[in-house]
């Protein structure tokens, strides 16, 4: 239910006032092992077992061919990887070396993986 929690106050907040450097200490996204780990800690802070599940059933990706610029152009961040949760990964890296300004991004990237895994939007 806080899972839910935080999407809703998310969808409450104007851009220019959500702080992400904030949401973002929540998760590591320095390298693929630190971030899965961060990011199955904060689901089990959150007590949510299905989630968990899902998210552990993801298989990250590490070599990925998609255009990552083109979907930042288009500003699809979200949509792809509600759609291809497996590149997450992927993504973040060419995010981690190609964008000076990353944590908006990464917000949207963690927001949507946890849509994305979050029984309760099925």
């Amino acid at each position: 239910m806080s899972l839910f929690f935080s999407f809703f106050i998310y969808g409450c907040q104007n851009d220019n006032t959500i702080d992400y450097k904030a949401y973002n200490q929540r998760f590591d996204f320095n390298d693929k092992q630190s971030f899965i780990k961060s990011f199955s800690e904060y689901l089990e802070s959150l007590e949510n077992q299905k989630s968990i599940l899902s998210f552990n059933l993801i298989e990250f990706e590490d070599n990925c061919e998609t255009d990552f610029q083109q979907i930042l152009k288009t500003n699809q961040e979200e949509s792809f990887i509600e759609s291809n949760t497996e590149e997450t990964w992927c993504f973040i890296d060419y995010i981690n070396n190609n964008q000076e300004n990353n944590e908006r991004i990464y917000f949207l990237l963690s927001q949507s993986l946890l849509r994305e895994i979050n029984i309760l939007n099925r």
